[in-house]
């Protein structure tokens, strides 16, 4: 669940540095920038939250209390 959003804020924030440097570049091919950098960080978020998810699986999965038999 926590790369969904890690992928959304990252894809906006990445789509936001598109415009930013496309503005720099002389605003050739904006939509392309913003698209290209959208992308490009939407997909960092996603690994860097799947990677979250799985580390929180393990972690949930060995740092259980185990049932004591009486």
């Amino acid at each position: 669940m926590l790369a969904w959003g890690f992928a959304i804020f990252l894809g906006v924030i990445g789509t936001v540095l598109g415009k930013v440097v496309s503005s720099g570049a002389g605003k050739a091919n904006e939509p392309l920038w913003m698209l290209g950098f959208g992308v490009l960080f939407a997909i960092l978020g996603a690994v860097l939250g799947g990677s979250m998810d799985i580390v929180y699986v393990i972690k949930d999965r060995t740092t259980k209390p185990k049932k004591e038999e009486p």
